[in-house]
């Protein structure tokens, strides 16, 4: 894994927390809903094909187990428990009444 990717992951990492911020924003301006899933490399797709080229990683290959629900990929930058806190984090900021 090259060190600028690792850069670009965790610059990734850090925007989701400012996307919120922003949805949010929207959310307030425009009285709109929103709707977000974690990212979910189904089998086929080039994600899944090439996640280990591009720094990807899960353990899931039950097709069963591809819910676009539930958080299950994760990088050298960022676990599967900081997308989950992530999403809950978005969840009590843009899905509450």
């Amino acid at each position: 894994m090259n060190t600028q990717f690792i850069v670009f992951q965790v610059l990734v990492f850090l925007l989701l927390h400012h996307l919120i911020d922003y949805v949010e924003g929207l959310i307030r301006k425009y009285d709109i809903g929103v709707a977000f899933t974690p990212n979910t490399p189904y089998p086929g797709t080039y994600q899944h094909e090439h996640h280990e080229e591009i720094g990807l990683y899960f353990d899931v290959h039950d097709w069963d187990d591809f819910d676009a629900l539930s958080p299950m990929v994760w990088t050298d930058a960022f676990s599967v428990d900081d997308l989950r806190a992530i999403m809950i984090e978005a969840s009590e900021r843009l899905l509450r009444p």
